[in-house]
């Protein structure tokens, strides 16, 4: 896998990442277990460096587990099921100094729900994150008991951790004794609308670090208009306002605005038609977006 950084530019390096695992799922209808065993190995073959073949290898071992409850519930007139879906994930993962190594592409992405059981906290592939932690998370669902539809899901979870995290970018340990509070909802509408939006929210401090929320008209496979907000502290508040529509046959069109508050301008818009067959599809597509220097 060939990659460049900051100041490894223009040399031929390259980088292997293998992750074999194995697990072992059990479930029923009211719970699930999966035990989960792997290693995770990056090696280096770079030029111009004291070690031309660094190499860093990991065992993960993650537990999954969860149940599944049920109770009637009537809302607005009409029946559902509603459930609660409480889940528990541990991962542990042994700790190597990696300071010496590049960083390609390693970068924590953005908290969310998914992310709060992931493998590893670093996207990319030049860091593997020491860990010793467990997610406690909890759903409930609300079923249409007519159609079987999900008309609701609410989510909210949090990692505790049992040791600071010592793998960081940039280098240094992590001693804080659990993540933010992260929450996630979708509720499905009338006639073809539908919400969702997600929260972090930091406990300590009690402000919100990021949300946003959407409203989306989507009445078939490729007519859908999004509005929404989105919101990180101190980087970004943004509106979002997107659409994909057909005009003719096999003609659609797809725009797409971001508006900064804090810059009070557009900072990105597109626009650009398709057309889509069985076996090709041809777009064109015009764009204006403001260089991150100057926002």
């Amino acid at each position: 896998e060939p990659a460049s950084c900051d100041g490894w530019s223009g040399v031929a390096d390259k980088r292997l990442v293998l992750y074999p695992a194995v697990a072992r799922p059990l479930s029923n209808n009211y719970a699930f277990f999966i035990p989960k065993v792997g290693v995770r190995q990056i090696a280096y073959h770079l030029n111009d460096t004291p070690d031309e073949t660094p190499t860093l290898t990991r065992g993960v071992v993650s537990i999954d587990s969860g149940m599944y409850f049920e109770r009637d519930s009537r809302w607005a007139g009409r029946a559902y099921t509603q459930t609660l879906e409480p889940r528990l994930y541990y991962l542990y993962i042994p700790y190597k100094n990696q300071d010496t190594l590049p960083v390609f592409d390693a970068g924590v992405p953005d908290m969310n729900y998914s992310n709060l059981f992931r493998d590893n906290r670093f996207a990319g592939g030049d860091r593997i994150g020491d860990a010793n932690q467990f997610t406690a998370a909890v759903t409930t669902r609300f079923i249409d008991d007519d159609s079987g539809a999900e008309r609701a899901r609410l989510s909210v979870g949090r990692i505790y951790y049992l040791q600071e995290r010592r793998v960081n970018l940039p280098a240094g340990a992590s001693g804080a004794a659990a993540s933010d509070i992260i929450g996630e909802a979708t509720v499905t509408l009338a006639s073809h609308w539908y919400a969702r939006s997600t929260v972090d929210w930091n406990r300590v401090d009690g402000h919100l670090q990021q949300y946003s929320y959407y409203l989306q008209y989507n009445p078939a496979k490729n007519r859908i208009v999004n509005f929404g907000k989105r919101f990180s502290r101190g980087e970004l508040e943004q509106s979002d306002v997107s659409a994909e529509w057909p005009i003719a046959g096999r003609w659609s069109v797809r725009a797409r605005s971001l508006y900064s508050w804090l810059h009070h301008r557009t900072v990105d818009i597109y626009a650009g038609v398709e057309s889509n067959t069985c076996c090709w599809a041809l777009r064109i597509v015009g764009r204006r977006r403001l260089p991150i220097d100057e926002e």
